[in-house]
């Protein structure tokens, strides 16, 4: 029995190399898309989910040596992949599947957000008139969602 975010590279082995049995027992969300949390920064570590002064997180079990975090899903605090449609943050929970836009220009999730103008996704490290600051908007409707795949 493993818990298949945190496992040791013998048990990796095993999984990939031998016909092992992996629905024994129940998993949780995280656990049955291992393949698809994998984190962007240090590419060998797993996001972990955790619990912060903020809410639901995810971040990468190599930490402190990779201290990469993703948000969890807002509406049902699963994690979410970028590795199924191109642009967008997918939730991996089979009964919410949410999907959020991600910044063209620094691969941030985009905040939905309503002005005088109309409603447009912005980035999420937007930070007013700072340097680093990323100031990308997208059209709420000109986002070319994709078609969700079962």
């Amino acid at each position: 029995i493993a818990d298949m975010t945190d496992v040791s590279p013998f048990v990796k082995e095993l999984v990939e190399d031998h016909q092992i049995e992996l629905d024994e027992f129940d998993s949780t969300v995280s656990q049955s898309f291992v393949d698809d949390i994998n984190c962007l920064v240090c590419e060998t570590g797993i996001l972990k989910k955790r619990i912060g002064q903020y809410g639901t997180f995810y971040s990468c079990s190599h930490f402190p040596r990779c201290e990469h975090k993703e948000t969890s899903c807002a509406k049902c605090e699963s994690p979410m992949t970028r590795k199924r449609y191109s642009g967008f943050k997918f939730c991996l929970n089979e009964s919410c599947k949410s999907l959020i836009p991600t910044c063209g220009k620094c691969n941030a999730e985009m905040v939905f957000r309503a002005s005088k103008n109309g409603e447009f996704w912005g980035c999420r490290n937007y930070k007013g008139n700072e340097p680093m600051s990323c100031k990308n908007a997208v059209d709420h409707a000109k986002v070319n969602w994709p078609e969700l795949v079962d």
